[in-house]
């Protein structure tokens, strides 16, 4: 646990790289590590083709890239040592984790804005920390067979554009449509407003796979239509999030949070700032169900907004009138009363409406009693 903490604390981004290159493991999907660790400061850069790897990667701001390699991070670069112990950690447990790390530590350089071989820095953003740069694996339906034509391509050296992409990648039309449609080729069509990128990388893709039909061709090149119409920030969350499980572009309760307001729906650092006994209401997507045997019918979720977690604890009557709504919802409105004690904040729910899932909610995915 301590080896675990420490990494988090001290190497947030080089943590967060490897737990994601774990997946799929642990209590928590990608999308809430995301969205804890950008609330910590951590950088998060999408999926891009002129730079992704499969794997998720870091970006120093010096340009080294650092890549995982056979369950550690190693930096690659030459002032720069290794990295270690997270997706060991993460993989084996943290206490073997953190005896691999002292074990090897001392034997391996220090990154960049350490105080020295095996020292931390003096805080956790007191270095020059890199950012986590995702990779393929992040978008849903690429297999292994993508994987293996991606790998192959990226060897090569970098795209050069999205025809050149489809070209050397020789995925099928469904892999393609995916890639494009998670923002992975934006950086083709920079010249487009943003909102409209993903529009214009998906024509261009089908455009390339249909294929010109050469010089001779009776109908040349069609120009995008102008009145492509750009994509919504809802649209964009949601196109993330049923690609990817996670966003860039604003959690689902961001876009939500006009019509709360007014409704008295506090946020979840709202919420933890009031006093015991307080009644509120907040909302979030439901990240975890728990309904232990030796909890006596009680029942726990956490809900996730874009300012934090929440748990709220049911009692097993409200349960039991409400099961159905509370184990399906996706989105979830809980008002009830606040149980602050020792600096730890519950939500007693008294009351469960059920929220439209937009905005990608509805392809959120929620560790569910495990």
């Amino acid at each position: 646990v301590y080896g675990s903490a420490y990494l988090r604390h001290y190497y947030a981004a080089e943590y967060l790289c490897a737990m994601l290159n774990a997946q799929p493991m642990g209590f928590y999907s990608a999308g809430t590590l995301v969205e804890d660790a950008k609330r910590h400061g951590v950088r998060v850069l999408g999926v891009d083709a002129t730079r992704s790897a499969w794997d998720h990667t870091l970006e120093c701001a010096d340009g080294t890239v650092v890549v995982p390699h056979d369950g550690v991070i190693a930096v690659h670069g030459a002032k720069h040592g290794a990295e270690h112990g997270a997706e060991h950690g993460a993989e084996h447990g943290a206490e073997h984790g953190a005896e691999h790390g002292a074990e090897h530590g001392a034997k391996r350089e220090p990154l960049p804005g350490t105080d020295g071989i095996g020292a931390p820095p003096k805080g956790p953003n007191k270095r020059n920390a890199p950012a986590v740069r995702l990779g393929f694996r992040s978008i849903r339906g690429l297999g292994s067979q993508a994987r293996a034509k991606l790998e192959r391509a990226l060897a090569g050296g970098a795209f050069t554009g999205i025809h050149d992409f489809v070209e050397r990648t020789a995925l099928d039309q469904r892999a393609l449509r995916f890639i494009a449609e998670s923002g992975a080729l934006d950086a083709f069509v920079q010249n487009e407003p943003y909102e409209r990128r993903r529009r214009i990388a998906l024509w261009r893709v089908l455009e390339a796979v249909r294929g010109t039909g050469g010089p001779l061709a009776l109908f040349p090149e069609a120009p995008v239509p102008a009145g492509l119409p750009p994509l919504s920030p809802p649209e964009l969350t949601e196109g993330d999030y049923r690609l990817t499980g996670l966003s860039l572009n604003g959690h689902p309760m961001r876009h939500l949070r006009p019509l709360l307001v007014p409704n008295g729906v506090l946020t979840v650092r709202d919420a933890t700032r009031q006093r015991d006994g307080a009644k509120a209401g907040v909302a979030g997507l439901v990240i975890c169900r728990q309904r232990p045997g030796t909890a006596k019918g009680f029942m726990f979720l956490t809900l996730e907004d874009e300012t934090g977690m929440l748990n709220v604890v049911v009692t097993p009557q409200r349960f039991e009138r409400q099961a159905l709504l509370i184990t399906r919802s996706p989105l979830l409105l809980v008002r009830g009363t606040l149980q602050i004690e020792q600096n730890v904040v519950n939500l007693r729910g008294e009351e469960f409406i059920a929220l439209g899932a937009g905005a990608g909610a509805a392809h959120a995915r929620s560790h569910d009693f495990h």
